[in-house]
């Protein structure tokens, strides 16, 4: 979920050596993320237009139905970038980080295959809510059913898959320790790299990855269990949170309760209801990301290959219509 520390995650692989791609393929950090999100332009455009297509967004989670019904015509896409990716990375193993991915799995794990380890990173929803208020002004409940709604689609979408389960307060609280053993499972599990090729030589030690760790980022603090979480959440949120808590930190298959899987109408309903009243528009991918890819692909093979990338995507534009 967004705000939950993916992007604390996702910067320590970066910085030990994992490939999250060059600098100009990369959303720059902004205030609320003053080290970086560690997001690529194309991951980001992409989602936000499938979000889109199917009358969604980031913010107002479209029915699971219609993401699988439609998840077919992504696949090509989806495995281009991570061929990107892959070819940019020189045997690097990757790192692909987005929030979004969580509403989108049936496209995202087809494409990956068994060629990645899945990182599951947990953090205190009231927090997380707390963060999307500060950030935007979203209330309390809205933010909160969104954490539901994230988290009904990764149970669902992970069932009885294996993942690294990580808490974000524990990466805080001992950088060194956590960082250490997920480096040292990642290097036992990455077998091979989104090209096929073994991919495990680019992990560094644990240092840097510790030190791009700043606790002080950690801006919303707020007890794990309490009064407080209980009477902010839901019957069914806070029972969702309970058994997350109960969750061993490393590695766990995924067996959630069916009730924890499924969409869950009332947090759909603040979702919906908010984007409504607000008017806004469902998001389209981004001038400035447009501009990055363009640069991107001329440093790659000059004004030809920015031309022959232009032309691509007219043409699939134009089919779509």
């Amino acid at each position: 979920m967004h705000r939950s520390g993916t992007s604390a995650f996702a910067g320590s692989l970066a910085k030990a050596g994992l490939f999250a791609g060059k600098s100009f393929d990369l959303l720059p950090a902004a205030n609320d993320n003053p080290h970086g999100f560690f997001e690529r332009f194309d991951v980001t455009d992409f989602n936000n237009e499938l979000l889109a297509e199917l009358g969604g967004a980031w913010d107002n989670p479209p029915s699971r139905l219609a993401v699988i019904e439609h998840a077919p015509l992504w696949q090509d896409r989806a495995e281009e970038i991570l061929e990107t990716m892959a070819k940019e990375a020189d045997g690097r193993p990757l790192v692909i980080k987005d929030p979004r991915m969580c509403l989108l799995l049936p496209v995202w794990l087809t494409a990956f295959g068994d060629r990645f380890t899945l990182v599951l990173v947990d953090r205190n929803p009231l927090e997380v809510a707390a963060s999307m208020h500060q950030r935007e002004g979203r209330p309390l409940h809205v933010g909160l059913a969104l954490w539901q709604l994230y988290c009904a689609e990764l149970l669902e979408g992970l069932a009885g898959k294996k993942v690294w389960f990580a808490r974000y307060e524990s990466l805080l609280l001992s950088p060194t320790q956590h960082t250490s053993a997920l480096l040292d499972e990642l290097k036992g599990s990455l077998a091979v790299g989104a090209d096929g090729t073994r991919a495990v030589g680019g992990i560094n030690g644990v240092s840097d990855a510790a030190a791009f760790v700043v606790g002080e980022l950690r801006h919303q603090r707020i007890e794990s269990t309490g009064a407080d979480l209980e009477q902010a959440l839901t019957e069914d949120q806070f029972a969702l949170r309970r058994w997350l808590c109960q969750l061993p930190e490393g590695w766990v298959t995924l067996d959630a309760p069916s009730n924890f899987c499924s969409q869950p109408k009332e947090a759909l309903a603040f979702a919906v209801e908010r984007d409504a009243r607000l008017g806004k528009p469902a998001p389209a991918p981004t001038l400035r990301g447009a501009l990055r890819l363009a640069r991107h692909h001329y440093h790659e093979g000059g004004l030809i290959q920015v031309t022959k990338r232009g032309a691509s995507e007219v043409l699939r534009l134009a089919c779509k219509r």
